[in-house]
């Protein structure tokens, strides 16, 4: 099996207000909340590793 497919599972806790904020942004998108998640967290992984890349 490849490891690099193996998914994980995180439980994030979060105040009522941010996820309401965070469904009407994945709304927006077309997006479930966990969808949109997951697409936040994966922008913020590749605009870390550009940043690596300019240093």
């Amino acid at each position: 099996m490849d490891s690099g497919n193996a998914k994980k599972r995180v439980c994030v806790i979060i105040p009522q207000k941010e996820h309401e904020r965070l469904s009407r942004m994945a709304g927006e998108t077309g997006r479930t909340a966990a969808g949109y998640l997951r697409w936040l967290l994966n922008r913020h992984f590749r605009e870390l590793d550009r940043g690596e890349q300019e240093e």
